[in-house]
């Protein structure tokens, strides 16, 4: 009899599980400023290479806190979250505006994870995406004092390269761009590019040692 009870449970925990992983995913998580917050609907869970499970943002609304007004609902585009559910929303002044824009961490072709950006229209009092900002601004950081987004990515093994981009009212432009590439194991390449007139100009081209690689220091815009 007892072991016929541990069999009936033992058949009934992947079934537990799962209507555990279900109600986790049913939760709803709320992200606010002093304007308005955002609330997050977790619809499903799926099981990643590491046994645990991801789940899935199906819906964003967002209320303004004023009056309790729902404003917008959004359908995100394809993402995850992880099992800790931490930083998977960011509320920031992304374009430097004045105003309150936010990223979700979602999913990407190229890179496979990065963040999905809305910015909000202050007249329409709606935010709204581009994916173009999601694929160039996936590992920025904003620099409120220049007013402008920097970026450094690692293109390959030795290789990596520095942007700063600006929007210009919706859209998002490229200022600087600086190149720097191990070419052997004792020199760099440094390729620095700026918007000069509208268009990107080649500034300077060098080739530096290793050693004179941290004197010459970036080409870009200083962090002040």
């Amino acid at each position: 009899m007892i072991f016929h009870f541990r069999n009936i449970i033992a058949s009934l925990l992947p079934l537990l599980s799962i209507g555990y992983f279900n109600a986790i995913a049913q939760k709803q998580f709320i992200f606010s400023d002093k304007d308005y917050s955002f609330k997050l609907k977790l619809d499903s869970v799926t099981e990643n290479n590491w046994g645990r499970p991801d789940r899935t943002i199906k819906l964003i609304t967002v209320t303004r806190l004023i009056d309790h007004k729902i404003i917008q609902t959004i359908v995100p585009g394809k993402n995850y979250v992880n099992e800790n559910f931490k930083n998977e929303l960011i509320i920031e002044d992304i374009n430097v505006d004045g105003h309150n824009d936010f990223k979700l961490f979602g999913y990407q072709a190229k890179r496979e994870s990065g963040y999905l950006f809305w910015l909000f229209d202050p007249v329409k009092e709606k935010f709204f995406h581009d994916a173009q900002w999601d694929e160039k601004l996936t590992d920025a950081y904003v620099d409120s004092k220049n007013k402008c987004l920097r970026s450094m990515t690692k293109v390959s093994a030795g290789n990596y390269v520095s942007v700063i981009y600006r929007f210009i009212g919706n859209k998002l432009i490229l200022l600087e761009e600086e190149d720097d590439e191990n070419t052997n194991a004792d020199s760099v390449l440094i390729t620095y590019r700026k918007r000069t007139n509208g268009k990107m100009k080649l500034i300077k081209k060098i080739q530096v040692s290793q050693k004179d690689y941290e004197k010459v220091g970036k080409f870009l815009m200083p962090l002040n």
